[in-house]
């Protein structure tokens, strides 16, 4: 059996949309469109990536096979760049 899987969702604050995805509107949006798995990362813009990819790494473990954490750098703030190893695992 083929399983649906959302290759592009964001968690938390996107400062250019005013949006905010919480991880149970996530999980409320894949169960009710029949999405086994998602791929998530932090919007653009995010104030915190450290932050955030922290949290999408929680929801990774809490919910294993269910999401997957993709790694989003901003190409404007340098010293987020500079840690980006501490963000990959």
């Amino acid at each position: 059996m083929s399983k649906v899987i959302d290759t592009h969702a964001h968690l938390g604050e996107c400062c250019v949309f005013g949006l905010y995805s919480t991880e149970e509107e996530m999980i409320r949006r894949m169960d009710e469109c029949g999405v086994d798995a998602t791929i998530v990362q932090p919007y653009p813009g995010a104030k915190d990536y450290v932050k955030r990819h922290d949290e999408i790494a929680a929801l990774c473990a809490k919910y294993p096979g269910r999401f997957f954490g993709l790694a989003s750098l901003s190409p404007t703030p340098v010293e987020i760049n500079i840690n980006a190893k501490s963000n990959v695992a």
